[in-house]
């Protein structure tokens, strides 16, 4: 879906400035990160951009449950920059892979130059994800104080943030529609998913029209409208239309929670249709509205309601039948939702991911062999697995980079 802005905040090819984007994304990391580090049982979560068709990688911040810690670490790495390849956070970046390390004080410092102080923290586990929000490529460092055994469920909570802040993207910011703090974020997944499950959906041929619209502080809001290019003026209207429970077609709809339709004569009495006169202007002959519980779709939306309406500018007989069909989008909608909430978190999951230290194998100090006669179960234990013996003669200076992983 497209994203809205005011013009004000475009750039000379109609983008938002990478700036812009990375500011936004440090809001959404402050706001989110300890919740999603708390449930995985990490405590600290850095954040590192680089924006689009850059290499190096920028510190921008940090957040921990322990205010002195997460102050020590931004003042330790405030300005940091870091080559791409170089550490976790730069093989992260550009092998769009993801990293494990189960103990840092036992990692080698060349793929963890930073491990001597995250050791001096206490801190033994950590886990390194990529993201891209707009034009702004991030890269997420996790770390925890206990020594966590590898699990898909980091990677799976992870992945739901990230999809939260690539929906919230999205939003339309530029909306004359300001909702409420409290329904945004739940109004911003479904508007998404309306847009991508009827963006697609080959609706009934004697329809050419579908909108969306969601009870937000006592009031019927316009949310999202599709339509053909000849009623885009029905959609710029809507925008400018609200409606009370038990008000026109829409408030009754959602007040009685049954579908109703308007036809022909209908449509011009503005106590049935409160849009009569855009009806006019638009040509528009028959409308369907029909309820939608979304507390259906996920308990996370108990208490928002909308209503869903199709149109066209066509008198269609109305019957049994096409009722049936038109509740039955809601149907459908509501069973694409549900099986696309299963598969957050995939994203991630489907990535490559590369343990720096393999659970159960990591030794007890590392051996020196010669290049001619080192044992190749020592190079490396399978394609996607790295053993920190493979790098056991690459501690020379020039090797190392800064602090940084």
């Amino acid at each position: 879906t497209a994203r809205y802005t005011p013009w004000r905040l475009f750039d000379h090819r109609g983008r938002t400035p990478p700036a812009m984007d990375a500011a936004k994304l440090e809001d959404l990391f402050r706001e989110s990160i300890l919740s999603t580090a708390r449930s995985i049982n990490f405590c600290l979560g850095e954040l590192w951009c680089s924006r689009s068709g850059e290499k190096n990688l920028a510190f921008r911040t940090a957040e921990a449950f322990d205010e002195k810690l997460k102050q020590r670490w931004i003042s330790d790495y405030k300005g940091c920059l870091v080559s791409e390849g170089k550490g976790m956070a730069g093989r992260v970046h550009r092998q769009k892979t993801l990293e494990w390390c189960i103990d840092v004080t036992m990692a080698d410092e060349v793929l963890v130059p930073r491990a001597k102080k995250a050791s001096m923290e206490g801190f033994r586990s950590c886990l390194g994800f990529p993201g891209t929000f707009g034009r702004v490529h991030y890269v997420i460092i996790l770390f925890s104080k206990e020594r966590l055994q590898y699990s898909d469920d980091y990677v799976s909570a992870a992945g739901k943030m990230i999809q939260d802040w690539e929906e919230s993207f999205t939003m339309n910011q530029g909306s004359r529609i300001s909702w409420t703090a409290m329904a945004r974020k739940r109004i911003m997944k479904i508007v998404k998913s309306f847009n991508s499950v009827f963006a697609t959906m080959q609706w009934m041929d004697k329809f050419e029209g579908i909108e969306l619209w969601i009870l937000d502080g006592g009031t019927l809001h316009n949310a999202e409208t599709l339509s053909i290019s000849e009623l885009n003026k029905w959609k710029e209207g809507n925008q400018f239309v609200t409606f009370e429970p038990g008000e026109g077609l829409v408030g009754r709809v959602c007040e009685v929670k049954s579908t109703e339709c308007l036809v022909e004569q209908q449509l011009l009495c503005t106590l049935k249709f409160k849009r009569a006169l855009l009806a006019q202007q638009c040509g528009v002959k028959t409308i369907i509205g029909v309820t939608v519980r979304f507390r259906e779709f996920d308990e996370s939306f108990e208490g928002l309601r909308g209503v869903l309406c199709v149109f066209s500018r066509e008198s269609i007989a109305i019957d049994k039948t096409l009722f049936e069909a038109v509740e039955d989008y809601v149907v459908k909608w509501q069973r694409k939702y549900i099986g696309k909430a299963r598969n957050r978190g995939k994203k991630l999951l489907s990535l490559p991911m590369t343990e720096l230290i393999p659970r159960n194998k990591a030794p007890r100090e590392i051996q020196r062999y010669p290049m001619h006669s080192r044992p190749k179960a020592h190079v490396m234990t399978s394609p996607m697995v790295m053993h920190p013996m493979m790098y056991a003669s690459r501690k020379s200076p020039e090797n190392r980079w800064g602090v940084e992983p």
